[in-house]
């Protein structure tokens, strides 16, 4: 008998206008890329302690790949602190607020801050959220073993 763990990301992002209302929501699913598979290995074995807890967006539109380590253009990022919910799930929930416009196209989950360099964990690339001074897009992420 064979067991394996398989991992799935379920993305939701919601853009905002500047009164709070939606503009936009996109569910998407994402790939849990080498680097990350490699590094949860070895938090299993205690060889790595960090976990993974930022979130960060980017502006690059070159399609996701199981070899990505990096967003392709980073923009910004946010410490979370993940939650456990149930049936095997690891929930980042976080929401950014823009002060310029920016076309908002990328995000991945990450051990450490950008200047780290820290070890990506998953990647997706979406449709442009066309963000504007004011506005916020909510990124929430769910990992979980299938």
């Amino acid at each position: 008998m064979e067991d394996r763990i398989k991992l799935r990301g379920d993305v939701t992002l919601i853009h905002r206008g500047k009164a709070g209302e939606e503009k936009s929501k996109e569910e998407i699913n994402n790939l849990i890329v080498t680097a990350g598979k490699v590094y949860l290995a070895k938090l299993l074995g205690k060889i790595e302690t960090v976990g993974f807890d930022y979130i960060q967006i980017g502006t690059g539109t070159t399609a996701t790949n199981a070899t990505d380590t990096t967003l392709e253009t980073y923009y910004a990022e946010v410490q979370d602190v993940p939650t456990y919910e149930a049936d095997n799930k690891t929930l980042f929930d976080e929401t950014f607020s823009f002060t310029e416009a920016v076309a908002v196209t990328e995000a991945g989950i990450f051990n450490g801050a950008q200047a780290g360099p820290p070890t990506m964990l998953s990647r997706v690339v979406f449709a442009v959220k066309n963000m504007a001074n004011g506005e916020t897009l909510q990124v929430i992420w769910r990992i979980q073993q299938v």
